[in-house]
């Protein structure tokens, strides 16, 4: 049984540490750099909308105070944008800036790129 337990845990962490190294093409300090946009505690940084979202008809206005959520993959970042007095499990999230690996400079990750596109959308509040 203890055996089971521990071989399980090993695999799991194996997969984990796998999916890390191979899943995007931010790596390591980026994507604690990356973290800081959304804030600690997801609570904690507030940005003003620069321009319109609109996703099928729903639109968060230039203006609006938003909380981001960055998700990447192997080959593209996204950031969304929820409303900052909303919940982030609960409330509908835009869209806000999707970038591919082939859109950075010679296909990798550069912060000041990410920046120059970030601050298209959102400014710090």
């Amino acid at each position: 049984m203890n055996f089971k337990k521990y071989l399980s845990t090993l695999s799991v962490s194996l997969l984990f540490l796998f999916t890390l190294s191979c899943s995007s093409f931010i790596k390591g300090n980026d994507l604690g750099w990356l973290n800081v946009y959304e804030g600690e505690n997801s609570r904690s940084h507030v940005y003003r909308l620069v321009k319109d979202i609109d996703i099928n008809g729903k639109v968060l206005t230039r203006g609006t105070s938003v909380r981001v959520i960055i998700v990447t993959d192997s080959d593209w970042l996204k950031v969304y944008a929820y409303r900052a007095a909303g919940n982030p499990l609960r409330d509908d999230r835009f869209l806000a800036l999707y970038l591919f690996q082939s859109d950075f400079p010679n296909g990798k990750f550069e912060r000041a790129y990410f920046q120059k596109e970030f601050s298209k959308v959102f400014v710090k509040k």
